[in-house]
């Protein structure tokens, strides 16, 4: 078979390459989870202008800027995916794992720390974005912890599932 290969012209080589190459990741796709994103769509953007939203919130009440921090990205994230993948909505596992569960599998420990989690589930809305940071600003315990001071580090996950649904985690840590 190498040798067969390395008879093609230069140019059918790498399109012989290519036409594999997205044959095995249209495989694989095929057979990975069912939560997607909107081709075209990047959620890693949308998780930046949220955070963008929320700091631009809590700048007009004179708060510092929420910085990002992995643990807390990490945990989000996979809490979305799973709501999203299991079609349900909490700040709860069906297996009453919570937050503090979900982020100590990145290494996080809570001894002087505060932790807070916003949890949002929209669709069919133009701006899914604005959606869910204007429903949590109208929210009390959510705007509570969006301007809570105590809170230092974030990480936002925004997962797309195959019913449309758009599902946010924001998880929130800080020193006492």
């Amino acid at each position: 078979m190498k040798k067969l290969f390395r008879l093609m012209p230069k140019a059918e080589q790498i399109t012989t390459f290519l036409f594999v190459s997205l044959f095995l990741t249209c495989i694989m796709l095929a057979f990975s989870s069912t939560v997607l994103a909107v081709p075209g769509e990047d959620l890693s953007q949308m998780e930046d202008r949220t955070l963008k939203l929320i700091n631009e919130a809590r700048a007009e009440k004179g708060l510092k800027p929420l910085i990002k921090e992995k643990a807390a990205w990490s945990a989000a994230r996979d809490h979305s995916a799973d709501m999203a993948n299991r079609d349900y909505f909490s700040h709860s596992s069906p297996e009453g794992k919570g937050v503090l569960d979900r982020i100590k599998n990145y290494g996080f420990s809570l001894v002087g720390r505060c932790l807070g989690e916003n949890i949002a589930m929209n669709y069919n809305t133009a701006d899914p974005v604005e959606t869910a940071v204007k429903g949590w600003l109208k929210s009390p315990g959510h705007y509570k912890n969006i301007m809570d001071s105590k809170f230092i580090y974030t990480g936002i996950g925004i997962v797309k599932a195959e019913n449309g649904k758009y599902y946010f985690t924001q998880v929130f840590w800080g020193n006492y």
